[in-house]
């Protein structure tokens, strides 16, 4: 339905480091700004719910939701909630590669 590069480009802006959203939100969680936690959290969720990320979608707005909450403890949860929707993601796009056909 998209090209595979335009596909490529936009998983590079969600997943790699230091620049792909998940990682400027994880970041923006240890940092606690809660301003621009919420908005790094749209952002995320946004994209992830144009690409049917549901996991993603789902932590983000949860972050989103949360961001005005003093909790160190809890952003680092729901930081590190964020990395395994992401790996858990990254390993479900690998599948579906592998079972595309050529």
């Amino acid at each position: 339905m998209m090209p595979p590069d335009t596909m490529e480009e936009l998983l590079g802006t969600l997943f790699e480091a230091p620049q792909g959203s998940v990682h400027v939100l994880v970041a923006s969680l240890a940092a606690g700004d809660a301003a621009q936690i919420a908005y790094d959290a749209h952002k995320l969720k946004g994209t992830a719910m144009l690409l049917g990320f549901r996991a993603l979608v789902r932590t983000s707005a949860q972050i989103e939701r949360l961001a005005p909450e003093d909790n160190a403890a809890l952003r680092r949860e729901l930081g590190n909630q964020l990395l395994v929707d992401m790996e858990r993601t990254q390993h479900a796009l690998r599948q579906f590669a592998q079972a595309e056909p050529a």
